[in-house]
């Protein structure tokens, strides 16, 4: 479940996630923030650890 949060409207949403793929080097997101001089936010980085090339589906 999935909820968006826009102007203080809370819209909840049942999505699967399909064609996963592991990261192969956990380090990966590290690497390219330091290549380009950045932070992701902790919630992207949560996202790309859990759902790597993943495509949502609407359930």
């Amino acid at each position: 479940m999935v909820e968006i949060i826009i102007d203080d409207s809370v819209e909840v949403y049942n999505m699967k996630w399909l064609y996963k793929k592991d990261l192969t080097d956990i380090n990966s997101i590290k690497k390219v923030e330091d290549a380009f001089g950045i932070r992701f936010p902790s919630d992207y980085k949560d996202i790309v650890l859990a759902y790597n090339a993943a495509t949502p589906w609407s359930c």
